[in-house]
């Protein structure tokens, strides 16, 4: 479960933390206010493609950290397995991880 998606410089969001309930959550508001954006960065944080156009114009770099809650050992071996080959720096502490991507 998603706990908590940091974002910097990341198109039009300069710095943005959001935490999540282990219960529903609903990102609301008017077009244009960047709902399609913390979705993109949690895809990317996930490992889609890293494009130059996702940094805010500017930077240097964008950064997305997600923060995980893994229940479930076996969810905790698959993050770990698939992880292995990626650019994604991880960090697994008991039942917890944490993925950065810049």
């Amino acid at each position: 479960m998603l706990q908590e998606l940091y974002i910097s410089n990341f198109v039009l969001i300069d710095k943005a933390t959001i935490t999540l309930s282990e219960r529903l959550n609903v990102f609301s508001g008017a077009t244009g206010v960047g709902k399609s954006l913390v979705i993109g960065a949690l895809h990317f944080i996930l490992g889609g493609r890293f494009t130059q156009d996702i940094v805010r114009n500017g930077k240097d770099e964008a950064v997305v950290v997600g923060k995980f809650y893994l229940k479930d050992d076996s969810l905790l071996e698959y993050f770990r397995k698939t992880l292995d080959n990626t650019n994604i720096d991880e960090d697994f502490s008991s039942k917890e991880a944490s993925f950065q991507r810049t």
